[in-house]
């Protein structure tokens, strides 16, 4: 009884931590444009708390999805410009 509730339990934790991360960077700041963009200390205190909650609700889910085609999907709702077929490198 307990596996099953751990097997249905972690994935649909991990969805709902990204989907509520993605949420969180794009209430605190919003969709940008490319290129420069002047950032005052409020802004970089705003990017480093929707990256640190991103890093914290991906943790589970990059183990078991690194460089797939999902990861990347996410990853451009986090505002990166990463293609479907690119990979990232860990070192």
């Amino acid at each position: 009884m307990w596996i099953i509730w751990w097997a249905l339990f972690i994935p649909t934790f991990s969805l709902l931590s990204l989907s509520s991360s993605i949420i969180v960077k794009w209430i605190l700041l919003g969709r940008r444009k490319p290129g420069k963009f002047k950032a005052n200390f409020f802004t970089e205190v705003l990017e480093w708390a929707a990256d640190y909650h991103f890093f914290l609700s991906t943790l589970a889910f990059q183990t078991f999805s690194l460089n797939s085609r999902i990861c990347n999907v996410i990853l451009m709702l986090h505002g990166m410009d990463i293609d479907l077929v690119s990979e990232r490198n860990e070192n």
